[in-house]
């Protein structure tokens, strides 16, 4: 055997037998474990193997800080210009287009509110206000559809009971598809409002850092093979159910928004 395929071998051998080191946070419990399924089984799909250590819930800023400070190696994120120039995007969409579209979850009593909404202009002349999170990607999108909303800075947390008391100055918070379910689950004070569905054409993509060549090159071969293999639309269905029927799509009323550029 040559010296070269000794030492091709060795770091094959090398790859297999030392697990790949990943930590990550979130910053919403309720998908956490989609996230950190896609990427086991992403490197798994490719004969690696992975050590993911989860160190918890942390707000936006803080998440980044830690990210920054490769505290943290993997985030997952809406793709924006900003966030292109200042990190690594792994270019494989990771929720099939689900992560942006929108149902609204607000206060049980307020559902006539939004029954006469037909269309985009209808829902800005209801005069509704949304609410998000500090520097989250909505907040560009709703300025650029100059729909009403308002930004909280802090612990999301706090949004669900404030929609419930109904007395902050807005009227839903536009969540995911994937997200509503698990979200509702922990307060079922509120409700799904039940005709319409918002949806932008973005998705969520794994970032790491600039620098890191190595670890670019691993997930980028991993989610290509997941998506290859039809993992990522099984693990969906795995976490999420039948979305069409569960929610009734082909009923609601269907807006959709336009993205920056």
């Amino acid at each position: 055997m040559s010296k070269t395929l000794i030492l091709f071998c060795f770091a094959i051998f090398s790859a297999l037998s030392n697990p790949i080191e990943l930590k990550i946070s979130t910053r919403n419990e309720s998908n956490i474990r989609y996230f950190e399924q896609l990427l086991e089984r992403s490197i798994h799909s490719i004969d690696h193997q992975v050590n993911i250590t989860y160190i918890g819930t942390l707000n936006y800023q803080r998440q980044i800080s830690y990210f920054e400070a490769n505290k943290v190696n993997v985030i997952w994120r809406m793709r924006t210009k900003e966030r292109d120039q200042k990190y690594r995007r792994i270019d494989i969409p990771l929720t099939n287009g689900k992560i942006a579209q929108r149902l609204l979850l607000v206060n049980i009593n307020n559902q006539n509110k939004f029954n006469n909404v037909k269309n985009l202009q209808d829902f800005i002349d209801s005069n509704s206000t949304g609410v998000f999170g500090e520097n989250w990607y909505d907040v560009d999108v709703w300025r650029h559809n100059k729909l009403p909303y308002i930004e909280l800075s802090g612990d999301m947390n706090k949004i669900y009971q404030m929609l419930h008391h109904g007395n902050r100055g807005f009227d839903y918070f536009s969540r995911s598809i994937i997200e509503i379910e698990n979200e509702l689950n922990v307060h079922p004070y509120l409700a799904i409002e039940r005709n319409l569905i918002f949806s932008f054409d973005t998705d969520m993509y794994f970032y790491i850092q600039k620098d890191n060549d190595a670890l670019y090159q691993l997930l980028t071969n991993a989610l290509k093979s997941a998506a290859k293999q039809g993992i990522i639309e099984d693990l969906l269905y795995e976490f999420y159910g039948d979305l069409k029927n569960k929610y009734r799509l082909a009923h609601r009323t269907h807006i959709t928004l336009s993205v920056p550029n």
